[in-house]
């Protein structure tokens, strides 16, 4: 039997098509590669280690590993299941933390300060910023940050 060259791309179009079950899992598999791309993407440039992002998301640094390799596939339901971060708390969680050090000049919770310091903090909201992550029309403040209550 001859070799039969299969156009991949045009397979997956035809059977997007034909199938809605097919379109909805295949579609479930793009936003899975999405939010591994989005975390990875997240970690790296603000200098977070597989280890400290592990410790961040109660996993531990071989899952991030295999994740980002992609030799584990998780799910949406597996991310949650296993505690990642979700980017909604992951902004709020930083933003929370800029005001608290900056306008309520609190130090960094314990366990906080032995993973990040408020330059981490600082490069973290600066690429929120660049990303447009944050709402930069709320306010004329450097983040757009509503602090109440306004004077």
């Amino acid at each position: 039997m001859p070799f039969v060259q299969v156009k991949i791309d045009e397979t997956i179009e035809e059977k997007r098509k034909k199938s809605e079950s097919f379109k909805q899992i295949w579609e479930g598999s793009r936003e899975e590669y999405r939010l591994i791309g989005e975390m990875i993407s997240l970690r790296k440039p603000q200098k977070i280690t597989q280890s400290q992002l592990a410790k961040l998301t109660g996993n531990k640094q071989q899952v991030i590993s295999r994740i980002e390799k992609r030799e584990n596939c998780p799910t949406l339901k597996t991310f949650c299941n296993l505690h990642f971060i979700q980017i909604c708390d992951f902004v709020s969680y930083f933003v929370h933390l800029y005001y608290k050090t900056h306008y309520e000049k609190c130090p960094l919770p314990n366990r906080v300060a032995k993973l990040i310091d408020e330059d981490f903090i600082g490069r973290v909201m600066a690429t929120f910023k660049a990303n447009n992550i944050l709402n930069l029309k709320a306010s004329s403040e450097r983040y757009g940050l509503v602090v109440y209550p306004k004077n």
